[in-house]
Formats: C-alpha cells, sequence, structure tokens
C-alpha cells in the first residue's frame, strides 16, 4: 500500500509544479484491469529547467534520493530517472 501512497505524492509534486505528465506502463494498465507484476510506477514527464530544483525539494535527503542533477543529465539523454524513498522497498519510480 506504501507505494500508492508515494505515487500521491509524486504526483501532487508535479502537479504543485506545473509539470504536465502521463502515467504509463503496468500501473496505467491497472485502469483497464490489466494485472501488473510489477511494483514500479513509470511516469512521463515533461520538465523544464526550473522544475528540477523544485521537483528535487519536495524530495528532500535523507529519506528521499531526487538528485535535481541526475534528473537534469538524465532528461538531456532521453533516459529514465528514478526518485527513491530509503523506507520503501519499492520505490522506483521514473
Amino acid at each position: 500500500m506504501y507505494t500508492i501512497q508515494f505515487y500521491a505524492n509524486v504526483v501532487r509534486a508535479l502537479d504543485e509544479i506545473n509539470a504536465p505528465y502521463m502515467i504509463v506502463g503496468a500501473f496505467a494498465g491497472l485502469a483497464f484491469g490489466i494485472t501488473r507484476t510489477t511494483f514500479d510506477i513509470d511516469i512521463l514527464v515533461d520538465l523544464r529547467e526550473e522544475d528540477f530544483e523544485a521537483l528535487s525539494a519536495r524530495f528532500p535527503l535523507p529519506r528521499y534520493y531526487a538528485d535535481p542533477e541526475m534528473m537534469r543529465n538524465s532528461t538531456e539523454m532521453g533516459i529514465m530517472f528514478n526518485i527513491l524513498d530509503s523506507t520503501c522497498k519499492c520505490n522506483r519510480l521514473f
């Protein structure tokens, strides 16, 4: 159940910084009755330069790992990044 709470926190943070996003992958399939076998939640996000710091600030160390430079580099390379919660074993997000 914790995964859903963490997901809600991420979506809330994306809404607060006005970043466009879309839920994809197995988690999105739940809306169509598709059984999922993983505990990750995939979100496509269109982040602007000012969003990296703003998003990272909503997930501070030491509990979270949301490095704005890692987000920026991953976005520039067109690859995924994760926001991790050290208290949850199922915390891969992006």
